[in-house]
């Protein structure tokens, strides 16, 4: 039988709408992407290398491509420090974000994808239900960065102009 969750009498919770900021995070190509051997990739069976990364204030994601086969078929996305827990409201908002992005962007691409197109294009491309966002309120932000069965966030604090 489940537990049901028992609240302190020292604490409340008080249901408040608050304007809440969505942005993309920045992403940078890594340089080293251009002097990979497509060739050798596009005959690799199995194979990982770095693409970019992430950048919100203090916290930077590291990008993997995970080739098989020639192709594409995996991003991966480091952690950075201690996750935040993602409660079912976070979740929401962020599903919102991803939505609302998705819509404004137009198509995305699909994995797999062939490595060739997808180092050709690594700057411009966007991949279908992956990403990472920011969102912020009182001056603290959270990364979030989203997978079809996966959500992880870390604060930082909120260094926008």
């Amino acid at each position: 039988m489940a537990r049901t969750q028992k609240r302190s009498s020292h604490s409340i919770r008080v249901k408040q709408k608050l304007p809440i900021e969505v942005r993309q995070a920045p992403f940078k190509t890594f340089e080293s992407i251009r002097h990979l051997d497509i060739a050798r990739l596009e005959r690799a069976a199995h194979a990982r290398f770095e693409v970019g990364q992430f950048e919100a204030g203090c916290c930077h994601r590291t990008v993997h491509a995970i080739v098989r086969k020639g192709k594409v078929t995996k991003l991966e996305v480091e952690p950075c420090g201690k996750p935040a827990r993602v409660t079912p409201e976070l979740k929401k908002a962020i599903q919102a974000a991803r939505k609302a992005f998705a819509a404004r962007h137009g198509g995305s691409t699909r994995l797999p994808i062939a490595v060739g197109r997808f180092v050709g294009n690594a700057r411009g491309l966007t991949i279908e239900v992956f990403g990472c966002f920011q969102i912020c309120i009182f001056g603290w932000c959270l990364l979030c960065c989203t997978w079809p069965d996966h959500v992880t966030c870390d604060f930082f604090e909120d260094d926008w102009p």
